[in-house]
């Protein structure tokens, strides 16, 4: 999926990803891991998973506009 991201929104999501797991020295291949029960971590885990969640509809509506403008030039 980052590869049908714009440079800007791709540059978000890794360091989002970067800055949880380097604060908490998470070494999974998951990108978050599972919820954490340390309270401060599981903050943390959320606001890092919401603005994925947000990053991830910026990046839905530029892939469905690429795709309508394709859709534009056939017509």
């Amino acid at each position: 999926m980052l590869g049908d991201l714009d440079h800007e929104t791709r540059k978000q999501m890794v360091r989002a990803v970067a800055a949880y797991r380097d604060r908490w020295g998470f070494t999974s291949t998951s990108a978050l891991g599972q919820v954490p029960a340390d309270d401060a971590q599981r903050l943390d885990y959320e606001r890092t998973r919401a603005a994925l969640a947000r990053l991830n509809q910026v990046a839905g509506d530029q892939v469905r506009e690429v795709a309508q403008r394709r859709n534009e030039r056939r017509l």
